[in-house]
Order: C-alpha cells, then structure tokens, then sequence
C-alpha cells in the first residue's frame, strides 16, 4: 500500500500527511514490523509456551 505525502493527513488537521502525522505512523509502523520479527525469532525456540502442545 503507498502513502501519498502529499495527501491531507487522516487526523482531521487540515495539513498535509508529510507535515503533520508521518513520522508518527511511520515510526509505529517501524515498531510494529521489530515486534513482528521478534515474535517470529522467538517461536521456533524450546519451551514456547505460545503454540499449542500436540
């Protein structure tokens, strides 16, 4: 999905998204994919008690 900077920001500020909220989202979006990756790393290992036991 692509961003248009130069669109008016979802906030409802009447600014542009690139002045007003885009390194809020962009920087929860960075958060967001170090989490996922963290919890992807973390699955496979001995004692996960987060899958289901067969």
């Amino acid at each position: 999905m692509s961003v248009d900077r130069n669109a008016p920001c979802p906030c409802g500020s009447g600014r542009k998204l690139k002045a007003c909220c885009l390194a809020t989202i962009a920087a929860a979006v960075q958060q967001a994919n170090e989490s996922l990756a963290s919890d992807r790393l973390l699955a496979g290992f001995p004692g996960d008690t987060t899958s289901p036991s067969a």
